[in-house]
């Protein structure tokens, strides 16, 4: 009885053959997959949200508004002739409350300015720490619907920096008693509040 003949040899795979057919899909879906990690769409990193501001105080949101009418025109002095010759492209103002270790609550207003470059930005930060230069009303000196009661501030716990192109500046004062010139306590509330910036001039 003779074997198999030439035509049945063609249809068996040898071990060896199962290997290499085995290392080829593996090649496959392996190019697939870099393929995929390379052309796929943002992933979670990108469509999260950015992380909350780190502050050691709770800042409480009372009011906030964004002055589509530029920055020259709820500016002062020497700072009003600035925005005269280089307006801001954005300005928000808001007010947040805080309550201190001791039970004594705390207003405090942040205004950011979105400058054109960092080189006006600058400017505009070394001029608002000058005395005598005049400000950027905040919402209490603009006499705000809703901010009756609350404290002047005055400058008189006063704070800002510079982040890249954005100039954050904030001031703090006290409901219940008088606040203090320089007071330390209130000028450590109002740098932790500089934090609150860049996140309030995204909204």
């Amino acid at each position: 009885m003779g074997g198999p003949g030439p035509g049945g040899q063609r249809g068996k795979i040898t071990p060896g053959g199962w290997v290499l057919r085995g290392l080829a899909l593996f090649a496959v879906s392996l190019i697939s997959g870099l393929l995929w990690l390379v052309v796929r769409p943002g992933g979670d990193e990108e469509a999260a949200p950015p992380p909350e501001p780190q502050t050691q105080h709770d800042f409480q949101p009372v009011h906030r508004e964004e002055a589509f009418q530029g920055c020259q025109q709820v500016s002062t002095d020497r700072i009003q002739e600035f925005f005269g010759d280089s307006e801001c492209e954005h300005l928000t103002r808001a007010l947040y409350t805080t309550t201190l270790p001791d039970g004594e609550r705390a207003l405090t207003s942040v205004v950011t300015v979105l400058m054109p470059d960092e080189a006006t930005a600058r400017s505009l930060d070394e001029l608002t720490t000058r005395d005598g230069t005049g400000n950027i009303r905040d919402l209490v000196d603009d006499g705000r619907a809703g901010t009756e009661e609350m404290p002047p501030l005055g400058d008189r716990a006063y704070g800002s920096e510079r982040q890249g192109r954005l100039v954050v500046i904030g001031d703090s004062a006290y409901f219940d008693q008088d606040t203090p010139r320089k007071d330390p306590t209130l000028l450590q509330v109002t740098q932790d509040a500089l934090n609150l910036g860049q996140k309030q001039d995204d909204q």
